[in-house]
């Protein structure tokens, strides 16, 4: 298995004051509302909404699934890009800050096999293993 897995810490203000604006902005040539409903025309599955994703990042960014962020990551590297002069602080200064990643085929296949489940549990198997009353 190939791939690129990416680990990003959040920094919700800067979210709020630099991320929303540029998706809100209904003037640039390829806006992220219509990049939305194109991406939603593309797939079957895992469609996503314009609002939900704009009432998240107002709220609780945290609360903004994997498919909401990976458009979010579509957008900007696909469409925004074209329109930006872009630096290398320029997803920082949006507040998404990668701090780490995994590329290598074995890395990406032990991460898999912790996934969801395994890392529940290797979890539970080293806390049954515990004595009681102990953490």
């Amino acid at each position: 298995m190939s791939g690129r897995i990416e680990f990003y810490k959040i920094d919700k203000l800067k979210i709020e004051a630099n991320l929303l604006p540029l998706i809100s902005d209904n003037n640039i040539s390829k806006n992220f509302k219509e990049f939305v409903f194109s991406s939603n025309l593309d797939t079957e599955y895992f469609k996503v909404s314009y609002e939900n994703i704009i009432e998240k990042i107002k709220s609780n960014f945290f609360k903004i699934n994997h498919n909401e962020f990976e458009v979010i990551f579509k957008w900007i590297f696909e469409c925004y890009d074209e329109e930006l002069d872009w630096d290398a602080d320029f997803l920082d200064n949006l507040g998404l800050y990668e701090i780490g990643d995994l590329h290598s085929r074995e890395e990406i296949s032990i991460f898999i096999c912790f996934g969801e489940y395994g890392i529940n549990d290797f979890d539970d198997k080293l806390t049954n293993r515990m004595p009681h009353g102990t953490i």
